[in-house]
């Protein structure tokens, strides 16, 4: 492959999803040299463009330190995604290199069904103890490199989740005040086991952005967000087997999540992180 490597890296920074496009049609070899020399902050967002068995073989050929690094910043789903794809020797080696709280988070995913939502849970939902100041959880979310969420947990010490803030309300917070003094709105939450298509059809995604994934324990997993179900569903249903009648399984689930909330709130969810995003039955809490 004969690119000039800062042209081709600059290019794959402004257009990440051309340039996975690009790169999935090399051999794997080259796929893997041209990720050789890029810091995982720049590689990390086009290998979450590249489909995921492209991207897995890409990792199981890095040094293990550079794939650790990337996993560390990828986004949740698709670290799981890969890690669930490499040999088992390469996933542990990887894992060892993380940071305890994000092996531990795609650990659990891993040991779900892929066809869960615990296997679909992106594990960097904020949530912050009760014991934490507004100043604090502040600090903490304009440190992150994430996206700044709209909903956020507040827990208990054994992480159980005790209600939620919006953004806003946080930002509007006395700095000094504890988080468990604020008014917390009712968190809806679902278990970790529970199949991607059953949650599809669960009528709080009317009022819901975001539910809460918890552990059989009642500890809080993670959030799993409407734009994370539909993925979930997208990707499931292309890998489902048919039915006896031909028809997908899931994609038949999935025209019916539609059906159902178009005729709730008369559209779907707008995927633009605000907070009016329309909905029907009252403000979201």
């Amino acid at each position: 492959m004969s690119i000039n490597p800062s042209i081709a890296i600059n290019f794959a920074d402004r257009h990440p999803t051309d340039a996975a496009r690009v790169l999935e049609t090399l051999q794997i070899e080259d796929v893997t040299a041209f990720f050789d020399d890029v810091p995982a902050t720049r590689a990390a967002p086009i290998l979450a463009e590249m489909p995921v068995q492209v991207a897995a073989a890409a990792v199981a050929g890095f040094t293990r330190d550079h794939a650790a690094a990337i996993i560390r910043v990828i986004p949740f789903q698709n670290a799981v995604r890969i890690l669930r794809l490499v040999a088992s020797a390469v996933r542990t080696e990887v894992m060892a290199e993380l940071p305890a709280t994000r092996a531990r988070q795609i650990s659990h995913a891993l040991q779900l069904p892929p066809t869960s939502v615990g296997a679909w849970t992106d594990g960097s939902q904020p949530a912050f103890a009760k014991s934490r100041r507004v100043s604090e959880c502040l600090d903490i979310l304009k440190s992150s490199r994430a996206r700044a969420p709209q909903t956020i947990y507040v827990v208990d010490d054994a992480r159980r989740v005790l209600g939620e803030l919006h953004l806003m309300d946080l930002v509007r917070a006395p700095r000094d005040t504890h988080v468990a003094d604020l008014k917390l709105g009712s968190a809806a939450s679902i278990p970790a086991t529970m199949p991607v298509a059953s949650a599809a059809l669960d009528d709080r995604w009317v009022q819901k952005d975001v539910l809460a994934v918890t552990a059989r324990s009642g500890e809080l997993i993670g959030g799993f967000s409407h734009r994370d179900m539909l993925r979930a569903m997208a990707s499931l249903s292309g890998a489902t087997q048919t039915s006896t009648g031909g028809e997908p399984v899931l994609a038949g689930l999935v025209g019916a999540y539609l059906t159902t909330v178009e005729g709730l709130t008369g559209t779907l969810f707008a995927d633009t992180g605000s907070p009016s995003a329309p909905t029907k039955g009252g403000p979201r809490s």
